[in-house]
C-alpha cells in the first residue's frame, strides 16, 4: 500500500516552502547588493564632486 496521498501532498508543499525560502533569500541578497552598490556609487560621485570644488 502507498503514502496518504494527503501525507504526499504535504511533502510537496513542504518542498515548495523550501523553495520559496531560498528563492526569498536570494532576492534579499541580491537587493542589498544593489543598494550597496548604489551607495558606493554615490559615494564617488560626491568624492568627484568634493574634489572638483576644492579644486
Amino acid at each position: 500500500m502507498g503514502k496518504d496521498p494527503l501525507f504526499r501532498q504535504s511533502e510537496v508543499e513542504n518542498e515548495r516552502l523550501a523553495a520559496d525560502k531560498k528563492v526569498m533569500t536570494f532576492a534579499k541578497v541580491i537587493v542589498a547588493l544593489k543598494i550597496l552598490t548604489g551607495l558606493i556609487a554615490l559615494g564617488l560621485i560626491a568624492a568627484i564632486w568634493f574634489v572638483w570644488r576644492v579644486r
